[in-house]
């Protein structure tokens, strides 16, 4: 329950179905955490501007343990899916 809690303390609203689901990769919600709460101390600007913190979560959460398919990147788990950005598209976005 504890990471239920520090989900919810994070703005991400329904997080003990969505643990729930995802329980075979529940680690990774310790990178993503962690890496928010890390933003918060050493790039506050950068945190402020995060207005949705519980999306954020869920899509980082979702990108560090999707799977890909061709040119989606898709959860085993629900029916999240993300098209694959093109090598020259990630370029573009830097």
């Amino acid at each position: 329950m504890d990471l239920v809690h520090r989900l919810t303390g994070h703005g991400f609203f329904g997080a003990l179905p969505f643990v729930r689901k995802h329980f075979p990769v529940v680690g990774s919600f310790d990178l993503v955490l962690d890496h928010l709460e890390r933003l918060a101390i050493e790039e506050p600007d950068e945190f402020a501007a995060i207005r949705n913190k519980g999306g954020f979560i869920r899509s980082m959460f979702h990108e560090a343990t999707a799977e890909v398919h061709d040119v989606i990147f898709y959860c085993r788990f629900c029916n999240w899916q993300q098209p694959r950005l093109a090598s020259h598209e990630i370029e573009e976005a830097r």
